[in-house]
């Protein structure tokens, strides 16, 4: 199944509570992840912020956890506790389709009776395009993106085998060379620096490789050098909570990357 950009991998296992543990607060809950429209799975986090005595941290957390479009019926998302190297996670997920240019309502209630929930609004995807101009003697993609209020990453991601044919899937995020133009957004991706970056041993080959762009509403952070993951921790748009969940749309190109360590550009300015 598609997932949203590293949900699982590297977002929901490198999140933390992103409220401080010892300050005094009424909250309950943090919430991170985000809905993608362009994913036939959605997956959020939701931790205690103020975990209840003589519960174990991997425990499952007694909650409800409930998304609906706003004015629309409710469906309940599936719990299920993955333990990563920062510790246990209580992931929530649904298959319910996401529909593109919809709010939604993700509400999380205890059966103490806290409570916390949050509004996604997910970018229409009728006017979002993304041009993707090939490499030319070791020179950058050209990416450009239209038709949403925010990008929320740019990533590229290779799919190596190794000499037995098992494969993995590496992915580096490009937002850092993304800048805004008059009519929307470009960023330059040398994947000769990515190549390098990969380390491949002999035998190890790329497979395939695409760009992923990730389009957003004007909600989405914007802070300089804040990635798709490292969003999901920001702070003040949960009520009764912390955390934030966003909503995306992406769209995938594939392209050929050049298996190079240097560049024949003057660099990567826009």
């Amino acid at each position: 199944m598609r997932r949203a950009l590293a949900l699982i991998a590297l977002v929901l296992a490198a999140c933390e509570v992103p409220l401080d543990p010892i300050a005094e607060s009424d909250l309950s809950f943090a919430l991170s992840g985000y809905l993608d429209a362009s994913a036939d799975t959605q997956w959020v986090r939701v931790e205690r912020v103020d975990p209840v005595a003589g519960v174990e941290r991997a425990a499952p957390l007694d909650v409800t956890v409930t998304l609906a479009a706003e004015g629309g019926e409710p469906v309940v998302l599936a719990q299920v506790v993955r333990t990563f190297v920062t510790g246990p996670a209580h992931l929530f997920w649904t298959d319910a389709p996401i529909a593109p240019g919809t709010a939604y309502r993700l509400r999380v209630a205890g059966a103490d009776g806290t409570r916390a929930e949050t509004r996604v609004a997910v970018p229409d995807t009728a006017a979002f395009e993304v041009r993707v101009e090939p490499e030319r003697n070791n020179c950058p993609v050209v990416v450009t993106a239209t038709g949403v209020p925010r990008v929320a990453d740019v990533q590229t991601r290779y799919v190596v085998a190794d000499p037995l044919g098992r494969e993995r899937e590496v992915r580096f995020t490009h937002l850092l060379a993304l800048r805004r133009t008059p009519d929307g957004f470009r960023a330059l991706v040398h994947s000769g620096d990515d190549t390098s970056r990969l380390a491949l041993d002999r035998g190890h080959q790329v497979v395939s490789a695409e760009l992923v762009v990730a389009g957003a509403e004007a909600d989405w952070p914007e802070t300089v050098g804040l990635t798709i993951e490292q969003a999901l921790v920001f702070d003040g748009a949960v009520e009764g909570g912390g955390g934030f969940v966003g909503g995306v749309v992406t769209r995938r190109v594939p392209f050929t990357p050049v298996i190079s360590f240097g560049r024949s550009c003057m660099s990567g300015r826009l």
